[in-house]
């Protein structure tokens, strides 16, 4: 769910640097 999740933020044309910013948080609120 989370990578389809971040997939669907990339698509949104988001930079790598957003995404993985995404990912932290995302990872910190499990």
């Amino acid at each position: 769910e989370i990578l389809e999740f971040l997939r669907s933020k990339k698509t949104l044309n988001l930079n790598d640097e957003t995404a993985e910013r995404l990912y932290d948080i995302t990872l910190e609120g499990l």
